[in-house]
């Protein structure tokens, strides 16, 4: 049978919409998802999951899977894409920036990674708070005054250039 006679016979067309296409949509739904290596294991997303903003009380309910948003999230981190280049496995990118700036405003990666911190130096027997810092010299001011500092050889030695003529 051809899909021409599906339309040319329209007993077959309430069937098809009924019985059919629901098994097709089922079978593609029920198909195992690609995971990628930056995607949270359970363990780790069992962590990060109390840490996230609740829910609001007033308003539509959340239909965007949070784990999904911090899979995309890990994901574009790991491999440096852009927005646009997101797998379709996770939510659109417009989604993912929202929640992505909106945790960024409110604080949530701070305190993630104050938490996350904390877990990792109490787990190696550290106190939470370190007792030490080291600052590189190269990206700390010194001064507040500009200029020149410094000696380099090969300023020493220029002259004047003369204008290039043919």
């Amino acid at each position: 049978m051809t899909i021409n006679t599906f339309r040319a016979c329209p007993e077959i067309m309430p069937l098809y919409r009924i019985i059919i296409l629901p098994a097709i949509k089922g079978h593609f739904l029920n198909m195992s998802v690609k995971k990628y290596p930056s995607d949270l294991t359970d363990e780790q997303w069992q962590l990060i999951e109390p840490l996230l903003p609740a829910e609001k009380q007033l308003g539509r309910h959340r239909s965007t899977d949070l784990r999904s948003v911090v899979d995309a999230l890990l994901y574009m981190y790991r491999t440096a894409c852009q927005w646009r280049y997101l797998p379709e496995k996770y939510p659109p990118r417009s989604t993912v920036f929202d929640y992505f700036t909106a945790w960024k405003k409110s604080g949530t990666w701070d305190r993630i990674l104050n938490q996350l911190r904390d877990q990792v130096r109490i787990k190696a027997g550290r106190n939470i708070t370190p007792s030490a810092a080291i600052i590189d010299s190269q990206t700390v001011k010194t001064t507040e005054q500009g200029g020149e500092r410094g000696y380099d050889g090969y300023k020493k030695n220029q002259r004047p250039q003369t204008p290039y003529c043919r």
